[in-house]
């Protein structure tokens, strides 16, 4: 907390520090063009870093040398899930802003009391810990109506709710950039997580595969799965069924794969609202 920090440095996380995606990558790739920004990608996972690498910008793993510098230094820092997408450790009394990764159709935060017991008393220990470091937390909204859900959801006053929208959702004006089904006609799903991943979702439980299997074919589709990335370690052997693949370890930029997608199904996920902005958008 002590140490100086420079204005000219941000760094960017995501994921738990697991993946290079949503809002922060957005983000990230827009303050490339600013020459008086330093972006730095922070990463928990060091295929990732190489990953940022590779696109020629700059990326260190959250407990490197190089990347608890950059940390030490940093005034702002931009997370997707919260203060465990970086090492926040190294990182007090910077300014935090949370895009977040979702419009919440569930309880979030400190309004799902349903998973953990935020008034016990080592949670409220903590909580005050914590807060001395992310005193200056802003948490990006999509709406004024959200921004009230959000004063709760992240105990964070009314002027550090920003309402600025999601900037995944900006690649969906502009020319596509890529596509990973050309050609093919797309019908995906896209469920929220089951308790954080602790709770297994079974594609053979959840859907008859040799019946969407022949409809696929009949009609031809292929049914993409894309489960939360809680249930990312989650495989099911598929060979069977040509029609039906599952993306969900893979790479795959989940809005560049909406833009391929003729059918979603989904079930309180936020994605479906996402998906509504095609409507709107251009390409559409």
């Amino acid at each position: 907390m002590l140490m100086p920090r420079s204005e000219k440095i941000y760094v960017f996380g995501a994921w738990l520090g697991e993946k290079y995606a949503d809002n922060t990558r957005a983000l990230f790739e827009c303050a490339q063009k600013r020459k008086n920004i330093r972006a730095i990608w922070i990463s928990k996972n060091k295929d990732v870093v190489e990953e940022v690498r590779n696109l020629g910008y700059e990326a260190y793993h959250y407990a490197s040398l190089k990347g608890i510098a950059v940390q030490l230094r940093a005034k702002y820092v931009f997370v997707t899930n919260g203060i465990s997408d970086v090492n926040h450790a190294f990182l007090g009394r910077a300014i935090f802003i949370n895009v977040w990764h979702g419009v919440p159709l569930k309880k979030i935060g400190y309004d799902d009391k349903y998973e953990r017991n935020w008034d016990s008393i080592p949670r409220k220990i903590r909580d005050c810990i914590v807060n001395v470091a992310l005193g200056r937390e802003y948490v990006v909204a999509t709406s004024e109506t959200i921004a009230n859900i959000y004063e709760s959801a992240f105990r964070r006053p009314k002027k550090q709710i920003l309402c600025l929208g999601q900037p995944r959702n900006d690649v969906f004006f502009k020319p596509r950039e890529k596509q990973y089904f050309k050609g093919k006609k797309v019908i995906l799903y896209a469920p929220t997580h089951r308790k954080e991943g602790k709770e297994s979702m079974k594609l053979s439980k959840l859907f008859q595969l040799d019946k969407w299997n022949a409809f696929c074919e009949e009609h031809d589709y292929y049914l993409i799965i894309k489960k939360h990335f809680y249930h990312k370690e989650e495989q099911e052997n598929l060979e069977q069924y040509p029609r039906i693949l599952d993306v969900t370890g893979q790479t795959f930029d989940t809005q560049l794969l909406l833009m391929e997608t003729n059918i979603l199904i989904t079930d309180y996920s936020s994605i479906y609202i996402d998906y509504l902005l095609l409507d709107f958008a251009s390409i559409h």
